[in-house]
């Protein structure tokens, strides 16, 4: 019983926290200026980025993050210069389907701080450290 006490006590803080992340980063209540552009406009990813992410998101639809891991991994290296927030993302949702969770954390991380208004990327990174017990990150998020 103590057990799902915590448990519900950990869902609903979490709940908490994604909540107040959600209304800090209301279009209503965020600076202009920031919001002009919007966080999923893929228009300014480069077209060889969006291409990796496509093929990567198809690797992982059919069940081999391995494949794309090693895509998104070699597309950062080849092309330093087309790094995006979106890439970075797109590559710790392959880290964590293959089981690489500090992998995926890390990908989280570099990807908010590129877009540090990227709520997606806010939350999957609580979601992720909450659930490894990296309560101090979780909250970080």
């Amino acid at each position: 019983m103590a057990r799902s006490v915590i448990r519900n006590t950990g869902t609903f803080i979490l709940a908490a926290c994604l909540a107040a992340l959600t209304a800090l980063c209301s279009p209503a209540l965020a600076d202009e200026e920031v919001m002009e552009r919007r966080i999923d406009d893929v228009s300014d990813v480069p077209a060889a980025a969006r291409f990796a992410m496509f093929e990567a998101q198809k690797e992982r639809e059919t069940g081999d993050p391995d494949a794309a891991v090693e895509l998104l991994s070699d597309f950062l290296l080849e092309h330093p210069e087309q790094d995006h927030f979106l890439v970075r993302f797109h590559l710790a949702l392959s880290w964590k389907r293959r089981g690489s969770l500090e992998e995926a954390l890390e990908s989280y991380r570099m990807s908010v701080g590129m877009e540090p208004m990227f709520a997606q990327g806010w939350l999957n990174m609580g979601e992720l450290a909450y659930n490894m017990g990296r309560y101090d990150l979780a909250a970080e998020a």
